[in-house]
């Protein structure tokens, strides 16, 4: 019986030193974590304050908007990747009936894409990305099973980006 108690509290004792030299790497690793994730945050934060972007409208009919989307930021801005839409535009607009139509557009056609003050454009089907200094004629096309847009109505349309960073703009159809 003398024996088994050195035994005993010796493994006990070892037990809880495990315990807490176990507990002290977890904290350790879990506080190791969480210091990458903010410092990822914080580049991501960084980045969202280098993104500028404006729209302007340039028409609207009674199914479809045209717009120019300018970057006057510092980075690219993705409209597609890797078949995967990053950017979407939200329409929304009062009908005859007087009720506000919200609609989320992600099948948007980008005309083409210019450099601002110049005379080059592209007209590439392929442009899917807008850099710094472009802006992009695209032509959002409403659902099929929306009501059109009547004459003399107010449209907003939302722009937001693959940053989570959104620009608006307004706008009356006139004809």
């Amino acid at each position: 019986m003398s024996l088994s108690a050195p035994i005993i509290s010796n493994i006990i004792i070892s037990s809880i030193t495990f315990f807490f030299i176990f507990s002290s790497l977890l904290i350790f690793y879990e506080y190791y974590e969480l210091s990458k994730y903010l410092v990822e945050y914080e580049e991501l934060k960084a980045e969202r304050f280098q993104v500028d972007l404006r729209i302007m409208l340039n028409g609207i009919s009674d199914h479809q908007i045209n717009l120019t989307l300018r970057n006057c930021g510092n980075i690219p801005i993705f409209f597609f990747r890797r078949d995967y839409c990053w950017s979407s535009f939200i329409v929304s607009y009062k009908d005859e009936s007087n009720i506000w139509r919200s609609y989320l557009i992600e099948d948007f056609q980008i005309i083409s894409i210019k450099i601002v003050n110049a005379n080059f454009t592209s007209s590439s089907p392929n442009s899917l990305t807008l850099y710094p200094g472009e802006e992009a004629e695209i032509m959002l096309p409403l659902p099929s099973s929306s009501p059109k847009i009547p004459v003399n109505s107010l449209v907003e349309v939302a722009f937001t980006s693959n940053y989570g960073v959104s620009t608006m703009v307004r706008g009356v159809r006139s004809s």
